[in-house]
C-alpha cells in the first residue's frame, strides 16, 4: 500500500515536470499555462507574437533586453537609429514654445536614457570581454611549457 502510494506521488511529479515550460531565455522552469517567465519576462507561447497585450509585452522584453544586456555593435545602432531622432524632435519645440517645450523635453527624457543605457552597457560589455580573453591568455601562456630555448643549459 505504502509502495503504491510512493509511486503515485513520484508519477504525479513527473507529470508536473513533463508539463512545464522551459523560458528559452534563461531556462527557468515555468507553468506550462504562464505566457511569459516569471523570472526574465521573455515570451513562452506562441500567442505571444499574435495577442494584442502579449505584442505588447513580447516588444518590452525585447527592448529590455536590448537595454540592458546589448552584446552586438548592432543592437547600440538600431537603438540610436529608433531614439535619436525622437529626442532631436522632441527638443526642437523648447526653443519656439516654452510651455510646449517642457512638456516635449519631458518626453525626450526616455529616449534619451535608453541611448545612453544601451551604450553604456554595451562598452561595459566589450570591456568585461576584453578583461577576460586576456585573463585567459595570461592564464594559457603560464600553463604552457617553457620551449623558447631561455633557462636551459647553454652547454648542451
Amino acid at each position: 500500500m505504502a509502495v503504491e502510494s510512493y509511486l503515485d506521488v513520484q508519477i504525479s511529479d513527473m507529470k508536473d515536470e513533463l508539463e512545464s515550460s522551459v523560458c528559452p531565455h534563461c531556462l527557468e522552469v515555468n507553468d506550462p499555462d504562464s505566457p511569459s517567465c516569471l523570472k526574465c519576462g521573455g515570451p513562452l507561447l506562441p500567442i505571444a507574437t499574435v495577442g494584442p497585450y502579449e505584442r505588447i509585452a513580447t516588444q518590452g522584453f525585447v527592448l529590455r533586453e536590448a537595454a540592458t544586456r546589448p552584446k552586438r555593435l548592432i543592437v547600440v545602432v538600431g537603438i540610436w537609429l529608433l531614439c535619436f531622432p525622437i529626442v532631436i524632435v522632441s527638443v526642437i519645440p523648447v526653443f519656439s514654445e516654452p510651455c510646449a517645450g517642457f512638456v516635449s523635453l519631458l518626453i525626450a527624457i526616455i529616449p534619451a536614457i535608453l541611448i545612453f543605457k544601451t551604450t553604456r552597457n554595451y562598452l561595459r560589455h566589450r570591456r568585461c570581454k576584453a578583461l577576460n580573453n586576456n585573463v585567459e591568455d595570461i592564464g594559457a601562456s603560464r600553463s604552457e611549457p617553457d620551449r623558447s630555448g631561455i633557462g636551459k643549459d647553454s652547454r648542451q
